[in-house]
């Protein structure tokens, strides 16, 4: 394996287009330096190319569609940069890749739905961008997904219902959008599922008992921060694991009684 490794130093200027001349090159790692100008879209000629970090860095512009030529990536780091424009269609291409993070960039736009092409994806952080528009529903498809956190951005419409689909995913969280409409109780098939953290959106109406068939979940569910509405249902209790509960600043009413069966609700 041919792999260049140059993380946390003090690295600057732009990465250089010559690199796309390492044709066997399978990891690339320029992780915490301070390198800035654009993604050359040469680099993405590496095909033999399995590993790109370029974690913490001050990258800008915007990712190239040539990223869909480097069909062997596996895993993909651009977290931390300041990156803008749309995330590409030709990500679909990538039907190897398992680890997708391009969260704390300046991403808008929406989520292509050839995303949910990339059947080997186990997670997604596209958390603290400028992305909008609704969540693609093409992510139900994605069956080896196990996080999926679209977390601080301006995504709106529903949750769609197909994420119930998600049978292998431990952590989903959507949390500081404006997402609307009722929690779909499809999402009480995501049996794997240790944390749900739906926290400030605009979800209204009832919260749906399917939740709480969930045994897995054991870290937090958080729905804080919305406008749902009705009484906390008995059905809480059955959720005998969990650690963090946080039904905060919505339009709840009724009794605590509920409650009295979370016995591992750790308090601060």
């Amino acid at each position: 394996m041919f792999s260049i490794m140059v993380k946390i130093n003090k690295l600057e200027g732009n990465i250089p287009p010559a690199l796309a001349g390492c044709r066997s090159l399978q990891a690339l790692d320029l992780s915490h330096n301070s390198l800035t100008g654009s993604l050359p879209p040469d680099l993405f000629q590496l095909t033999n190319l399995t590993k790109l970090l370029l974690i913490s860095n001050d990258i800008s512009g915007f990712i190239p569609p040539e990223i869909g030529n480097c069909t062997s990536l596996i895993r993909i780091r651009l977290v931390g940069n300041k990156l803008s424009g749309q995330i590409p269609r030709e990500i679909g291409f990538l039907d190897n890749l398992s680890f997708l993070d391009f969260s704390e960039n300046s991403l808008k736009g929406s989520v292509p739905e050839e995303i949910g092409n990339c059947k080997a994806l186990q997670m997604l952080n596209l958390s603290n961008n400028t992305l909008r528009g609704n969540l693609p529903s093409s992510l139900s498809s994605l069956s080896r997904l196990e996080v999926l956190d679209v977390s601080l951005n301006q995504f709106n419409g529903q949750i769609p219902a197909s994420y119930g689909q998600l049978a292998s995913l431990n952590r989903l969280i959507l949390s500081k959008n404006a997402l609307s409409g009722s929690i779909p109780p499809t999402l009480g098939n995501c049996s794997s599922l240790q944390l749900l953290d739906l926290g400030s959106n605009e979800l209204s109406e009832n919260m749906p008992v399917e939740l709480f068939d969930i045994q897995a979940l054991d870290i937090a569910l958080n729905l804080s921060w919305n406008v749902l509405s009705g009484v906390i249902p008995p059905q809480i209790s059955a959720l005998n694991k969990l650690s963090v509960l946080d039904l905060s600043h919505n339009q709840l009413g009724g009794d605590l009684l509920a409650l009295s069966g979370l016995e591992k609700i750790l308090f601060p």
